[in-house]
């Protein structure tokens, strides 16, 4: 079971050794597009108004695999999305079916999608395909082994979003002024 908590960790208990969390979860901004003078380093041009995503972490070998969609709302036309990610392996991404070119700055913790022609203003859809590690660190997702009281040894895996490590589970507007409410 998955549950949503502001400023907690969010445990998820795993049974065997893959668990594949398949969930749509509409997410909504409060406004979609907010002031050049509101703080982040995105643009503010862009703004996310669903999340689906497709999550199987692979516990024996420490890693996940994402299939994220998307729908975005776009001010004006562009040709390129800028969104932030840290530590994943973007495969692929396309936007209304449109292949992207990626670029990834680890050190901006970011990831650019380049269209071969300029969006239009409006709705669009994002979809992205991408791996990455589960570290035991606690940052994003990551693994916790514990020992249960029938003395077997367990392993759980965790979540950390706060300040911005949902970036280390799923690409995405890892900003404040992009926060979700979920349902």
């Amino acid at each position: 079971m998955v549950k949503s908590c502001q400023g907690m960790v969010v445990w998820l208990a795993a049974v065997g050794s893959v668990l594949s969390v398949q969930q749509a979860v509409p997410a909504r901004a409060a406004s979609p597009f907010v002031s050049d003078a509101t703080p982040g380093q995105l643009p503010k041009t862009v703004a996310p108004l669903a999340y689906t995503i497709d999550l199987t972490p692979d516990l024996k070998r420490l890693s996940l695999r994402g299939h994220e969609t998307v729908r975005i709302a776009l001010a004006g036309p562009t040709d390129t999305l800028v969104l932030n990610q840290a530590g994943l392996t973007l495969a692929s991404a396309t936007v209304d079916g449109v292949a992207a070119h990626i670029t990834q700055d680890e050190a901006l913790q970011t990831a650019t999608f380049q269209l071969p022609h300029p969006l239009t203003a409006g709705e669009h859809t994002l979809v992205v395909d991408y791996t990455g590690p589960i570290p035991q660190t606690p940052n994003g997702i990551y693994y916790n082994d514990y020992t249960d009281r029938a003395g077997q040894h367990r392993r759980m895996l965790v979540t950390q979003f706060e300040v911005a490590d949902a970036r280390r589970m799923f690409p995405g507007w890892d900003e404040p002024r992009s926060r979700r409410i979920l349902p």
